[in-house]
């Protein structure tokens, strides 16, 4: 086990019978909730937790490696689901002593610290699973190859509105873990 990365495996699927997960424009949008399945929402509800959103990043082949930290948070975990885009690859990083990363807002109005490759050394690479729990709070990228990637990205909080770390989020899930 890693620090970075978690595979799960849940009996359902987090989106209602008639979505089609690879409709999504390229580019970085927020899902409707129409479009998510009661068994999601009754699995998170039963871990005491909630949903804020699940953003959806579409990227094209030959993408990479956008490195970033969700929020600028310094740990914490989101739910992900790839489809497609088989032959990528998340990446994560730490920071060069000095580095200047940029602030960033997104498509969506939420924010990230963007980062420079050469302000980062890598630490840890791996495909993503169907689903996965993600490190989001450390400098983290996408690469692509030959395949468009679309990836959909739960942003979970406790019901008292508190981020969970990595570790906190893999504990509430641990019966799910691969």
């Amino acid at each position: 086990m890693n620090n970075y990365c978690i595979d799960l495996h849940f009996e359902w699927s987090p989106f209602v019978s008639d979505y089609d997960p690879y409709s999504a424009p390229i580019g970085h949008s927020k899902l409707n909730e129409k479009y998510i399945s009661p068994e999601f929402f009754q699995c998170i509800d039963s871990l005491g937790l909630r949903l804020l959103y699940i953003e959806i990043f579409v990227k094209e082949p030959n993408y990479g490696p956008g490195i970033h930290v969700d929020h600028g948070k310094k740990d914490m975990a989101k739910l992900n689901w790839v489809y497609g885009g088989e032959d990528s690859v998340m990446t994560w990083y730490k920071p060069k002593k000095g580095s200047l990363p940029k602030f960033n807002v997104t498509a969506i109005n939420s924010y990230s610290v963007v980062y420079d490759e050469s302000d980062v050394d890598l630490v840890h690479t791996q495909q993503i699973g169907l689903p996965s729990i993600v490190q989001s709070g450390v400098p983290h990228g996408i690469y692509t190859k030959e395949q468009i990637r679309y990836c959909y990205s739960a942003v979970l909080f406790t019901k008292d509105n508190i981020r969970l770390t990595f570790k906190e989020t893999l504990n509430l899930f641990k019966e799910y873990i691969k």
